[in-house]
């Protein structure tokens, strides 16, 4: 900031100060192919600044330096990460990765084929369109889409456990927050049909 009095008057120019803010909501989920469990970049829960909603899953905002306090919406499933605070500093770039904790179990595909054929009477769910279901499923599963489970939870038995699975494990992981919520004890299949496939188990195919 370079000021100088002219007289009565105060002129010349304010540089504001200010630094950057990256805010990243993720989930634990394995990535598909990679040699060890990771986390995957699948972007969960409102973000607060100071109390006021300022988007979801995944921000950057350029702000003035001083002291911020960020929070985190509820995720049904899931343990929403504990508020925290930030201080913004001159040129700084500052990062928050927030994970967001799942309530239910999360297994691999192997851990899965275990239980269900040690339980028969464990509930498979399939959460793919139709169209990826008929090309191959895992035997016994009963395809409810995501966009349609929480209605489609009704044909489901809840003292019965439930597996959860997708085609990578990235919309189910979601699905299994919503039955969780709901009262069922979930099992999150990790890595999907992908990982299924290539662990080298069958699929049932129809048409």
């Amino acid at each position: 900031m370079e000021l100088a009095q002219e007289g009565s008057v105060v002129v010349g120019t304010y540089i504001r100060q200010t630094g950057v803010l990256v805010i990243d909501n993720v989930t634990p989920l394995k990535m598909h192919g990679a040699v060890t469990a990771g986390v995957i970049s699948l972007h969960v829960g409102k973000i607060y600044l100071n109390g006021t909603m300022i988007g979801e899953g995944q921000i950057c905002k350029t702000l003035e330096t001083g002291l911020y306090v960020v929070g985190f919406g509820e995720v049904p499933g899931f343990i929403a990460p504990l508020v925290k605070t930030m201080m913004i500093k001159n040129a700084s770039s500052e990062t928050i990765t927030a994970v967001y904790v799942p309530k239910f179990q999360n297994i691999s595909v192997g851990v899965a084929k275990q239980l269900m054929e040690s339980d028969p009477a464990i509930q498979v769910i399939d959460v793919r369109g139709p169209d990826d279901y008929k090309a191959g499923h895992i035997e016994g599963a009963i395809n409810i889409p995501i966009a349609t489970l929480e209605q489609g939870m009704n044909e489901l038995d809840i003292v019965k456990s439930v597996i959860i699975y997708c085609g990578s494990g990235t919309s189910s992981i979601l699905g299994a927050g919503t039955l969780q919520e709901a009262g069922f004890m979930v099992y999150h299949m990790d890595g999907g049909i992908m990982d299924w496939v290539s662990s080298g188990y069958s699929l049932i195919k129809e048409g």
